[in-house]
This record gives C-alpha cells, structure tokens and sequence, in this order.
C-alpha cells in the first residue's frame, strides 16, 4: 500500500477526527498514486494516522475511513453494523437514510432505504472502486428487491467523475411506496430531488402537525411532492401547495388522493417568489407558512447572493401572516450558517415592521448524524419563527 505524508502541524485536525486532507497539506506522496486508490497517511515523522481513498482532481487529496489499520472489507462491516444500532430508534416509517458519508465513518458513501428500495450513491472514485463489495454486503443486510444507484450530482463533477445511474440488483423501481406515520407517498427514486424523498425533514413534518391546529389557513411552498402539506391536511387544515415542478405537483397529487386527501390541499404550479409577492399584493393571509427551498447556496462563493434568498422568503412571509402565525424556513444549505440564517430572519422581521419570536430551532434528524469536529457533516438548519404583532 503506499504511503502519503501530511506537512508537520496538520496532523493536528487529523488526530481530532477529521476525515480530510488538503491538497495544499500533503508533504509528499510515494510514488504515482491512481485516482480512488487507498493509502495510508503518516504524519512528518513517520507516524499511521489512517487509511484513505485518494483523489487526483478534488481539492480534498484525501479521505479517512479508517485508523486502525484494517481492511476497508472490516471496515464496512464495522460501520454499517454501527449504523444499523442508530437507525434502529427510528419509528413509524420504513424510510430512513442508512448511511451517510463522513457522518457513518465512510467518505462519499450515502444508502438510502425506501421500504425494500435501496438508493446507493458514491461521490468520489474510490467508492465507486468498492461499489461490489459494497452492493454484496447491503444485499446480506437487507435482502432488497432492487438496488438503484443515483450518483448523479455536482459533487461528482467537482471529483472529475461522471454521473452513474441505474439498476445494479433486482428489480427495475418506478415508484416506491413509503409510509411515514400512517400516511403513504409515492416516492420518484430515479428521477426525484436527492434520491427521491426528503428523509431530512421527517423530524420537522411531525413537529409541524403538532403544531397545526384545524382549519388553519396553511401556505406550503417549494412544496416538492407534499410530504409538509399532507401532514397538515391530515389535521384538517386548509393548504396550498405551491411548486414549479410539474412533475413534482403531479406526484403531490398522487400522494394526497392515494391518502384520501386531494379536497384538503390544492397544488399550484407557480415559482415559490413570485407566489409570495403576489400573495403580498392581494393582501392575502396565512396561519402557518412552511418554506424548504432547495439548496441555494452550492458553494462558499454564493453566499452573500444566497443569504438575500432566504431574506426574500422571509420578509413576504412575515408580510402575509397574521399576528401568531408560525413560519417555518429551512435551509439545507451548508454554506449557509446557523448565525447567517438567523441574522436573514432578524433583518427580515425588522424590515417588514413585525416582531418575531423565536419558538425553535432544528436539524437533521438521526440518520444524517453530525459529527461535532466534522462541520460539513451538518447541512439542515430549521427556524420555527411566531410573529408576535
């Protein structure tokens, strides 16, 4: 196996659990390395510090999985026998994110499971140097009936890579069945938004149905499939859901009469902005507006732009609400903050003339676990915002 050497001083972040390397922090390398190879990293005196897949075009020159010494094979098992333990508290549903990434101790590899759909997804090279052992082994966990793979994003691209997508066990999946707490959806594994299904929000979508009383006059907008708005149809409250996605509205529709719900909710094709701003116009009013807009911000260069997004939402949100209303804004964003987007809801509140409290503040749920000296572990922040007058 060959060896990588980091530059003295940073093996410090290193020894505190930090799974990458940059570019500009390696030392020297032993010999010609191929892309998605795995080394073993030593510190300038010579020292194991672990094991990692190589990268020949990502900023990241490599990624930790192990510091042991073992084999990637014991590694796996070790990981995914951990996750299991984890995801074994999640109730009600058949849905969940069985693995993810750095956050399960495996770099760019993320499993989500969909009743007996596995969606695979590898986002570096030397996952996808491993994607047979790691197929063979989530057919011994979970005995699926299909296994698709959704390596298709950006994050391939800033790896070099071409997107992969396609059958790689069983049957070839349409669309897959879920079931979260009693309701059901209809869930796009091949072509929907991430790898079908928005797991992250499912602490939020139950939060929210406390929250919702009957007859509430209820605004859900980027509303994706419906999963927020038939949970709060469910309670007996008057929505609108409101998506550009044709294909997603269509689905949304799908979902609501396959739960017998479709008088309860009405699905508008519209830009989620626009939407607002005429809404604003009419003079129009909400008791509860739920805002999940997809990720704005993709990189570290787009945050100022980005952050006036969120500002924008906000603001026409807390002009269309009433006194004690209850928004919801979630950014999945990781270049957004936590203080940036809080520091978007002060200055939308100020500048739309209401005063807000703030009743809570939210992550992601247990499946996507955050790993405390890994901060890009952690993407989905949520404010539940009150508008007090």
């Amino acid at each position: 196996m060959k060896r990588v050497w980091i530059k003295k001083g940073k093996d410090k972040k290193i020894r505190n659990f930090y799974p990458w390397i940059f570019r500009d922090e390696i030392e020297r390398k032993e010999g010609k390395i191929e892309d998605g190879e795995i080394v073993e990293l030593l510190d300038s005196d010579g020292n194991f510090l672990g094991k990692g897949f190589w990268s020949n075009k990502s900023h990241i020159a490599l990624r930790i999985f192990d510091r042991e010494g073992e084999d990637f094979e014991d590694v796996l098992k070790k990981r995914f026998d951990e996750a299991i333990k984890v995801r074994e508290k999640i109730k009600e549903t058949n849905s969940f994110r069985f693995f993810y990434s750095e956050g399960d101790g495996i770099p760019g590899l993320i499993v989500d499971k969909y009743d007996k759909t596995i969606v695979f997804q590898s986002r570096i090279k030397g996952i996808d140097n491993l994607k047979k052992k790691i197929i063979e082994k989530l057919i011994e966990l979970f005995n699926p009936s299909s296994i698709y793979e959704r390596s298709d994003g950006e994050f391939r691209a800033e790896e070099g890579l071409d997107n992969e997508k396609g059958l790689l066990y069983g049957n070839e999946p349409y669309l897959v069945k879920i079931e979260e707490r009693g309701l059901k959806f209809l869930v796009d594994v091949k072509e929907g938004m991430k790898t079908g299904f928005y797991l992250d929000q499912r602490d939020n979508r139950k939060r929210v149905e406390e929250i919702v009383e009957e007859g509430m006059e209820c605004l859900d907008l980027f509303s994706y499939t419906g999963a927020f708005s038939l949970f709060l149809a469910r309670k007996g409250a008057k929505v609108k859901a409101v998506e550009i996605e044709e294909k997603n509205l269509e689905l949304g529709r799908e979902n609501a009469k396959l739960n017998s719900l479709s008088s309860k909710v009405d699905f508008i094709s519209c830009n989620a902005y626009d939407f607002l701003e005429e809404e604003v116009k009419k003079g129009r009013r909400f008791d509860f507006i739920i805002a999940d807009p997809p990720g704005i911000v993709k990189r570290k260069s787009d945050v100022e732009k980005g952050k006036w997004a969120y500002w924008k939402i906000l603001y026409n949100s807390f002009k269309i609400g009433k006194k004690g209303s209850i928004v919801l804004i979630s950014s999945c964003s990781y270049h957004i903050s936590l203080q940036t987007l809080l520091e978007m809801a002060k200055l939308s509140a100020s500048d739309a003339g209401v005063k807000v409290k703030l009743l809570d503040i939210t992550f992601q749920p247990i499946d996507h676990p955050w790993i405390i000296q890994i901060p890009e572990t952690l993407y989905l922040k949520s404010l539940f915002l009150r508008i007090e007058s």
